[in-house]
This record gives C-alpha cells, sequence and structure tokens, in this order.
C-alpha cells in the first residue's frame, strides 16, 4: 500500500514539475512582443521597424535555441552565442538615431543583468 502512494506523489510531483516549466515558458516574451517593445520605447519609425524587424527575429530564434531544456553549452558556444548576440545588436544600433542608440544599450544592458541575476544560483 506504501508503494502506490509513493507512485502516486512521484507523479504528482512530475506533473507540478512539469507545469512549472511551461508556465517558464510562457513568461518570455517573443519576437513580435520584443520588436513591439522596441518599437514603443525607442519610437521606431516605420522603415526602422522594417529593418529592425528581421534581427529580431534572428536574435529571437538564436536566444531560443542557446536556451533549449536539457542542453549543455560549453564554453565555446556560449561564447559564440555572445559574439553573434553583439553582432545583431550592433547592426540593430546602426539603424537607430543617437538617443535611439543610447536608450536602446541602456535596454540591452537592463536585459543583460536582469539574465545574469537569474543564472545566479544562492
Amino acid at each position: 500500500m506504501n508503494k502506490k502512494y509513493v507512485i502516486i506523489l512521484i507523479m504528482l510531483v512530475s506533473v507540478l514539475l512539469l507545469f512549472a516549466q511551461d508556465n517558464n515558458r510562457q513568461n518570455r516574451p517573443d519576437a513580435k512582443q520584443i520588436m513591439e517593445t522596441l518599437t514603443s520605447s525607442l519610437e521606431l519609425t516605420s522603415e526602422q521597424q522594417e529593418s529592425i524587424s528581421p534581427l529580431v527575429d534572428e536574435q529571437f530564434e538564436l536566444m531560443k535555441s542557446h536556451g533549449e531544456p536539457g542542453k549543455s553549452q560549453s564554453k565555446g558556444d556560449r561564447e559564440k552565442f555572445k559574439n553573434s548576440m553583439d553582432e545583431i545588436n550592433e547592426q540593430i544600433s546602426e539603424l537607430l538615431n543617437e538617443d535611439q542608440q543610447k536608450e536602446y544599450k541602456k535596454i540591452v544592458e537592463d536585459t543583460h543583468n536582469k539574465h545574469e541575476k537569474g543564472q545566479k544560483r544562492p
């Protein structure tokens, strides 16, 4: 009888963990939401939106593939990812005016800092 309870408890914990993982993924913005945020924060023109949108899509796909569950990244993979992100950020920055570049740099730094805090474990 005790084995049944243990099995039920394990199954319940497993289901709860699956829901928690799905919930975590749902809280992440998608490329469209990122683009909407950039458009409003930076007051992008329609021309800038058209030029930046494919770069945001590329960046989003890169982030999505880099953060796949169970995928371990070597130091080289992390460095390649960082270089790719930096390159895309530079391309986006080049499409912005001086004031927008300053604000974009702040957004990138804030996002990086949030990510770093989330990676640290107590």
